[in-house]
């Protein structure tokens, strides 16, 4: 007979198999994928996780407690209501020793909103990370730039602490909480844009940026990670998939900035990042460069839209 103690701590049949296949899921290299093969987790990844389905009903949440496979109830602080059926749950363990546990639950009705506007034109930027095309500009938080002296005295200290020691570790985990701290700040903040973004437009316009080859300019580099483009672009591409929206990604070279959004004149020397307002030479009509910008991306995207269509 098999002990009762063992028996008990022995894995649950879900989390075999979802281990299991994991194991088994294929891996598709990305662009930034280094040559070799993948790394696969391991007790020393700092990010740990597991997934359990429901089966049997073994998964209920009362208020602020959730009961789990093996763990049963454990309270935790939900940022929002559980609506529709469970799922599947993931815990997840990050570098700073902070749990935090994701539910995906299936729901009989779509909660997504009908857009109120059929386009927007958007033009990304440093000083101001977005201007709309309706005139509204999004200022650039600059989250890294916020905490960038207080990271640096952390790693200047960390430097000189002897490796394994307690006050290696205590330094160590600061720089760690600073780093997430800054993470979970921009991700909040794009999260929000990107969501009222889709809300509220049907087709949304943007530049198909090369942020790969634009941080290669050492002078930009900083900001341009800090603003963190690529997050934007990825984060509007699968929720407007979510929510029905048309993404069109207009070519990088073409001239958004020098057209005049009134008559269509190309104006060469506005190719100058140093020049923020011009005058049309053939209108006469006074631009600002990023409005002009975004509002020539929304008319290409409506051009290249009507030629898919036909």
């Amino acid at each position: 007979m098999k002990d009762s103690k063992k028996y008990k701590n022995h894995p649950k049949k879900e989390l075999k198999k979802r281990a299991a296949k994991k194991c088994t899921e294929g891996y598709t290299p990305t662009a930034y994928d280094l040559k070799g093969h993948p790394t696969f987790k391991s007790k020393k990844n700092p990010v740990q996780s597991y997934t359990t389905k429901m089966t049997n009903n073994n998964i209920k949440m009362i208020d602020h407690h959730i009961q789990l496979p093996k763990l049963g109830w454990i309270r935790f602080s939900k940022s929002r209501n559980i609506e529709g059926d469970i799922k599947r749950v993931t815990v997840r363990r990050s570098s700073t020793g902070r749990y935090s546990i994701s539910v995906i639950c299936e729901m009989s009705y779509s909660p997504y909103k009908p857009s109120t506007n059929d386009a927007v034109g958007i033009d990304l930027g440093l000083k101001e990370f977005a201007v709309l095309s309706n005139g509204e500009s999004i200022a650039n938080p600059k989250y890294y730039q916020k905490y960038e002296k207080r990271l640096a005295f952390l790693q200047r200290a960390f430097a000189r602490k002897k490796e394994g020691s307690k006050s290696w570790e205590k330094n160590k985990a600061q720089i760690a909480k600073l780093h997430e701290k800054i993470k979970h700040t921009r991700d909040d903040f794009l999260h929000k844009l990107t969501t009222r973004l889709v809300h509220e437009n049907q087709v949304i316009a943007v530049e198909n940026l090369s942020v790969k080859n634009l941080v290669q300019n050492k002078k930009l580099s900083k900001g341009i990670h800090d603003a963190s483009w690529s997050r934007f672009n990825e984060m509007l591409a699968y929720k407007a998939k979510w929510y029905g929206r048309t993404i069109i990604k207009v070519d990088p070279f073409f001239p958004s900035s020098q057209l005049c959004s009134g008559c269509g004149h190309q104006h060469k020397d506005v190719k100058s990042l140093a020049v923020r307002v011009w005058e049309c030479p053939s209108c006469g009509v006074c631009h600002d460069r990023d409005l002009n910008a975004s509002l020539n991306i929304k008319k290409e995207a409506l051009r290249l839209l009507s030629l898919q269509s036909i």
